[in-house]
């Protein structure tokens, strides 16, 4: 068995009609071993509008991947984890209302769940127990969500650890954010944002994005985003597609510390029932 680190930048992006969310699909396995195309985004059944993310650690398959698979990519394409802290995720959100207001969820049930899970998994498999490793375990969880009758998106990550004895369990609602349509659509930043921020902002005139991308951050530090009401979805898309794809493309000279590449995967949240995932 082996863990699955899935080193991840997520961007949302607030609009006029909705959210966009932006990933990386780099899945990293260990050092210098990884594959691109991972779906790293999850659309729940239900509510409508919600989308799910995990960056950090996702959790573990079942055999030790570098030693006895062949076809590493082939195999994580079709061997489900046999701890998935995002379909924990996902399943907890399906089990909510239908209306549920995404700033009530309930954070400490959803980390508790995680946390229960964690223990339950290094019971019955030791090896990769913190208490053995000396390592504890984090993961942060990203849910996003849209209400077209308020005409507000919501955003929230809430960053799930456990010590290396397993006795102390860590909730940091660290994000629960409201876009409005008079806020100022700057764009969210999960996982790798401080990579982001560090290596790739202050030279992103220099990458091939869109105009409208340069208008708002082409002279980082100083940002010009416009407010929700102004933002139009398809700029939205490019701003949140171009800071995930510029920051893959960095990764080629200054390495991230959990790994960013592969093909930029965009979804959008909007008006209709279910979310759409417009590229690749």
């Amino acid at each position: 068995m082996a863990p699955s680190s899935d080193g991840t930048l997520i961007v949302i992006a607030a609009s006029k009609d909705g959210l966009v969310v932006a990933s990386d699909s780099r899945q990293t396995l260990g050092a210098g071993l990884y594959c691109d195309g991972a779906e790293k985004v999850l659309n729940p059944s239900r509510p409508d509008r919600f989308l799910v993310a995990v960056t950090g650690r996702r959790g573990f398959y079942p055999v030790a991947i570098n030693a006895h698979v062949d076809d590493i990519c082939a195999y994580v394409a079709s061997t489900p984890r046999e701890l998935d802290i995002g379909e924990i995720a996902r399943t907890f959100v399906e089990e909510t209302s239908p209306d549920v207001d995404l700033r009530k969820l309930n954070v400490r049930e959803l980390a508790q769940r995680c946390n229960d899970a964690l223990i339950a998994y290094f019971t019955t498999h030791p090896y990769w127990s913190p208490a053995i490793s000396g390592q504890g375990f984090s993961s942060s969880v990203v849910i996003a969500s849209y209400d077209p009758n308020t005409s507000q998106a919501f955003v929230r990550t809430i960053e799930i650890s456990s010590s290396a004895d397993l006795k102390q369990l860590s909730i940091n609602d660290k994000l629960n954010e409201v876009f409005g349509p008079d806020d100022i659509a700057e764009p969210v930043l999960c996982g790798e944002g401080d990579y982001l921020r560090q290596h790739v902002l202050p030279t992103i005139k220099t990458q091939p994005i869109s105009q409208t991308t340069i208008d708002q951050i082409g002279d980082f530090p100083l940002v010009n985003f416009p407010k929700v009401r102004d933002a139009a979805p398809d700029d939205a898309v490019a701003l949140a597609g171009d800071l995930v794809t510029s920051a893959s493309r960095m990764t080629a000279k200054v390495p991230a510390a959990s790994g960013i590449g592969g093909a930029t995967v965009v979804w959008r949240i909007g008006n209709e029932p279910r979310p759409s995932k417009l590229k690749p």
